[in-house]
């Protein structure tokens, strides 16, 4: 696959999701039931890491959190299509800075046409080779 990153983006995203309904399965299915604070907890951690989940709940907070299957499914996508969006967002960003790095460090070195860059890494950029 050519995008790695993004896969492994919506990947984290479902199972952040996934995590997220299995603990609100296990707070409604609780014998004692849940205490204020476990679920103020709970909303916290869902906002953070998995808003398509507190998103759900908005309608109908006193509710169950984890209603119904497909209910469960659609927060699992959800969030799996958020993650990939805040990569393919943050790819773009990074992408284009480094690309206006390169020229502003050019430009600042004495050369007179743009530079181009070709294939981007993790670490640092590499420059074309005719310069």
């Amino acid at each position: 696959m050519k995008n790695t990153r993004l896969v492994q983006f919506i990947a984290a995203g479902a199972g952040s999701g996934f995590a997220a309904q299995a603990i609100g399965l296990l707070l409604d299915h609780s014998a004692s039931g849940s205490r204020l604070d476990g679920q103020l907890l709970y909303n916290w951690a869902c906002l953070i890491l998995a808003p398509a989940a507190f998103v759900a709940r908005l309608g109908n907070p006193e509710g169950p959190i984890a209603a119904s299957l497909g209910t469960s499914l659609l927060v699992i996508a959800a969030n799996a299509i958020y993650y990939g969006m805040v990569c393919a967002f943050c790819q773009l960003l990074f992408g284009r800075l480094a690309q206006k790095l390169a020229y502003e460090r050019a430009m600042a070195s004495g050369y007179v046409r743009p530079v181009v860059v070709r294939r981007m890494r993790a670490s640092v950029p590499e420059l074309s080779a005719d310069l």
